[in-house]
């Protein structure tokens, strides 16, 4: 994805930041430290649980990279945006198993974190976890381990239920989808995924409109966006999945050789429309010569 720094690189997968992150934090500060007239202590721990929070969100996105690497689809990042996070996968198995245990190995993780929380709890006292769950957010905004441990314990549960939600690009929508491919075609299956997710975006996004609620007008846009293009995608992968290159290419393409100047590179894109031009000398392809490298 463009417009990302990379952070770091886990079984072959680049751990990135998009440039809109720090927003989130600048959110964190003003809700924790600014809105609840905590000062310098809650913008420490804002900034402090958003970080946590986000590390729950890589690995999280890394259960879902190891289910597709074993069954060996590729790769390439995971990018944390202000709205969570996004593993790219090079493409998604249609065999509807391999699907849900993709889709599921995300919340898995988050399973194994609250356990993992839930026991550091019982061993070291640390936090709430009787009683009321909505007691685990009291006392957020002012610090200290306690309010951090609940904080973070209530937003893993958090991310494990809102990607319940049957919808794209939410674990939710391959989990429903792939339980549809196993009584109907994949395309179909896809379609009312689709249509069902889209639709819950709309209905949230009303909802966030009447109630004044900017954030969740973005997770609404973000799903109803997210779904729509998976929609497109599983629509082009089946329109050209088949189509061979033989079928495609130009044979109309206009090349270049090792002596040709700039100039006559500009002269055959203005002419041609043909932006990327091959370079040939004695009938050997020498490379490619992009647009960006001579426009």
């Amino acid at each position: 994805m463009d417009n990302s720094i990379r952070l770091l690189t886990v079984r072959g997968i680049d751990i990135r930041i998009h440039v809109t992150f720090p927003l989130i934090l600048i959110f964190a500060v003003l809700q924790f430290g600014v809105f609840t007239g905590q000062g310098i202590a809650g913008v420490l721990f804002g900034v402090i649980v958003t970080l946590l929070l986000f590390t729950i969100v890589v690995l999280h996105e890394l259960g879902h990279c190891v289910a597709a690497q074993y069954y060996g689809v590729p790769v390439t990042q995971i990018v944390l945006l202000p709205i969570g996070g996004v593993a790219q996968l090079e493409h998604i198995p249609e065999k509807p198993v391999q699907e849900l245990v993709i889709a599921s190995a995300g919340r898995l993780v988050n399973v194994v974190i609250a356990i993992v929380l839930y026991l550091a709890h019982l061993a070291f006292g640390i936090g709430g976890l009787e009683g009321d769950p909505m007691g685990l957010l009291m006392g957020v905004g002012q610090g200290g381990i306690n309010a951090t441990f609940n904080y973070v314990f209530a937003a893993n549960l958090f991310l494990a239920l809102f990607n319940l939600i049957p919808s794209f690009p939410l674990d939710g929508g391959p989990v429903l989808r792939a339980l549809l491919a196993t009584r109907l075609d994949y395309k179909r299956a896809t379609v009312i995924a689709v249509s069902i997710g889209q639709s819950m975006a709309v209905l949230a996004g009303l909802l966030g409109f009447l109630e004044g609620d900017l954030f969740l007008l973005l997770i609404a846009l973000f799903v109803y966006t997210g779904a729509g293009q998976e929609g497109q995608l599983v629509q082009m992968r089946r329109t050209f999945g088949k189509l061979t290159v033989e079928r495609a290419y130009s044979r109309q393409a206009h090349t270049l050789n090792l002596q040709s100047t700039i100039k006559d590179a500009i002269a055959l894109a203005l002419t041609t429309l043909q932006s990327d031009l091959p370079v040939w000398d004695g009938g050997q392809l020498m490379g490619l010569l992009s647009h960006h490298r001579y426009a």
